[in-house]
């Protein structure tokens, strides 16, 4: 019994899990046919002809004619039936909800009983002849398994039975080509147009619409002006209008034609004016950004020294720090313009060579200019102890924009680490005085000054200041590197001890403030740079 039992248990489990998948059936499909309607075919549209239709209207304060070009069409009206096929789907959902007996702790006994009633009666219902299954199949179908839908489907077809013979006229704008016009049969002018809104309806005589073309007494005063600035006007002007074969004949009055070129006439004017005003303004413009980019690229002085002349044809000696900062990178710092000033005369100097490894440069004045007096090179060598005059504008003309003089002797001949291309002299050197000649007891140039002792670099050395250590360029060099460049100079003997005061006269007469410009926008990213480092 106990066996029977459980056997029974299982089965009953098994036919209340059983699970179908949703079905989808058509039921029914039904033809309803439509009944016959009449209906205009605007796509079967005939072209019957064109039209060329005018209208006289104000435009803008003008006396005007307004045209259009209207299409006439004939549209067919047929007879068109609707039909419809109907289709009736049936769509039927089939799941069972599984209820597992041993598994429920949650539902009340009442809720428990029910469930399993149904479900019992479901299983025992299928042993039942006829409809008698059904009973209960259904009832718990319909309460926890699921219901059916209905859903139509149309598919509408519509046919052209045949045509009634009858025609609807409808009149839409040309929408391409263009209209011309002749002034008292005279040359031949193309129009104007405006395009808006669609125009398209039964009207013919339809404006404010669609594409339009407006003939004014301004424009026919323009062509007259073309001819004559003064013409005159003796009576009515008829303009004839004409497209593809079309043509309207439209009279303006003498009166509107004298006032519109009157009116063209004062449009002209300040059109004239107006485009005067506008080139005026473009000139400033244009002359103000000239302005600013000249200001903006406007070479300025960056730095000076000394230097001086060698010959009667302006060649200029001076170092070639002077004319270009070297320790700049990835930027040129050679001066764009080099000015020369002997007293009170100034000169404009071009960069004719550079020695950058002995610190010399060579310029000459671009003004055909014959210099007078110049400075002479001594033929013998540098003497140690002999007496030294140095000439130049030591810190530019920030102190003065007299030249100054310093003087002393040779202190060594060679510079620091015994450099044979220089010499040392305790003759007072600063900053401007760099290019100026260095003059003996003669008045003869025997070196060029080039830079004085580095402060900080003999205190971290030596752990002391110096003093009056102070640097020339030996004559060798200067004379070496002129002649190289093919440039004339001229060297004299004189030995006789001048004094001061005649070497100071001497050279005055030729020794030049050099004043390095530089564009402001360069000039700023070599400081910047010098700062960086």
């Amino acid at each position: 019994m106990r066996k029977i039992l459980i056997i029974f248990f299982a089965m009953f489990l098994t036919q209340c899990g059983t699970q179908v998948p949703t079905e989808r059936k058509v039921t029914k499909v039904e033809n309803i046919v439509g009944t016959p309607k009449k209906i205009f075919l605007e796509e079967k549209s005939e072209k019957v002809k064109d039209h060329l239709i005018s209208k006289k209207i104000n435009f803008k304060g003008q006396f005007a004619f307004e045209f259009k070009i209207k299409e006439q069409f004939k549209i067919p009206e047929v007879l068109m039936r609707e039909d419809i096929a109907r289709s009736y789907v049936t769509k039927k959902k089939r799941a069972t909800m599984v209820h597992n007996p041993i598994g429920e702790g949650t539902g009340s006994i009442f809720a428990f009983g029910m469930i399993e009633l149904w479900c019992l009666s479901e299983w025992m219902a299928t042993a039942l002849p006829g409809k008698q299954k059904n009973i209960y199949l259904d009832k718990c179908k319909e309460r926890y398994v699921g219901t059916k839908t209905k859903t139509t489907e149309d598919k509408v077809s519509k046919t052209i039975l045949n045509k009634t013979g009858n025609y609807k006229t409808k009149y839409q704008d040309y929408d391409t080509g263009s209209l011309d016009f002749t002034i008292n049969n005279s040359s031949n002018y193309s129009m104007n147009y405006e395009l808006e809104r669609a125009c398209d309806g039964k009207n013919l005589k339809e404006f404010g619409c669609g594409k339009r073309y407006v003939l004014t007494a301004n424009n026919i005063a323009e062509k007259l002006l073309i001819d004559n600035d003064n013409p005159i006007i003796n009576n009515d002007y008829v303009a004839k209008v004409s497209f593809e074969g079309l043509e309207k004949e439209v009279t303006f009055p003498k009166k509107q034609i004298e006032k519109a070129i009157l009116d063209v006439k004062e449009i002209k004017r300040k059109k004239k004016e107006k485009l005067k005003i506008a080139k005026l303004k473009e000139k400033e413009e244009q002359e103000k950004k000239e302005r600013e980019l000249k200001e903006r690229y406007k070479p300025v002085a960056a730095w000076n020294g000394s230097g001086f002349f060698i010959n009667a044809e302006g060649h200029i000696i001076t170092n070639n720090h002077v004319i270009e900062d070297t320790s700049v990178k990835n930027i040129s710092g050679k001066c764009d313009e080099v000015n020369a000033f002997l007293n009170d005369e100034k000169f404009t100097a071009r960069i004719i060579s550079q020695d950058r490894l002995n610190d010399l440069a060579l310029l000459k004045i671009k003004e055909k200019t014959r210099i007078k007096k110049f400075a002479n090179f001594r033929n013998k060598s540098v003497v140690l102890g002999e007496k030294v005059v140095a000439m130049g504008y030591p810190y530019g003309k920030t102190v003065s924009s007299e030249i100054k003089l310093t003087s002393g002797s040779v202190s060594s001949l060679s510079g620091l680490g015994d450099e044979f291309t220089r010499m040392q002299i305790d003759a007072a050197l600063q900053p401007g005085n760099s290019g100026g000649p260095l003059f003996d007891k003669a008045g003869n140039v025997i070196g060029v000054a080039v830079a004085k002792a580095s402060l900080w670099a003999f205190l971290e050395a030596f752990g002391t200041l110096p003093e009056n250590v102070n640097f020339g360029i030996k004559p060798s060099v200067v004379k070496t590197f002129l002649d190289s460049n093919n440039i004339r100079y001229t060297t004299k003997n004189y030995s006789r001890d001048i004094g001061t005061e005649k070497i100071a006269e001497k050279g005055s007469d030729s020794t030049v403030y050099i004043e390095c410009l530089i564009r402001k926008d360069k000039l700023a990213k070599i400081n910047k740079q010098k700062e960086k480092n």
